[in-house]
């Protein structure tokens, strides 16, 4: 059986690989992500994409390395560009904000 496929996004892991928040709300999400990260990934097949890289590699340049290791194993998608013409309809339809396009 095929594996369900999954999109490992920046968040997912700066979750991962951040020090532990004394912020309940944060402090939850990290422990979810480590938990799917070390209990449940296995389960998908994981892609994502150049710009998550580039995301990743962004700050602190320890945090940065550290995001950018936890990704080195999941390969990338193939860009299609139409892929980019879809985001960009959806994007205008939902009213998504201009300075988070990148991310769609």
């Amino acid at each position: 059986m095929t594996k369900p496929k999954v999109y490992v996004e920046t968040s997912v892991v700066s979750y991962l690989v951040s020090h532990l928040s004394k912020a309940p709300l944060i402090l939850g999400q990290q422990q979810v992500t480590k938990k799917w990260w070390h209990q449940v990934m296995d389960q998908y097949t994981p892609f994502t994409s150049e710009m998550v890289y580039t995301e990743a590699a962004r700050g602190d340049t320890v945090m940065a390395e550290a995001r950018l290791s936890a990704l080195a194993d999941i390969p990338l998608l193939e860009h299609d560009p139409q892929f980019t013409s879809l985001a960009s309809a959806y994007l205008k339809r939902i009213g998504f904000p201009e300075s988070l396009r990148p991310d769609a």
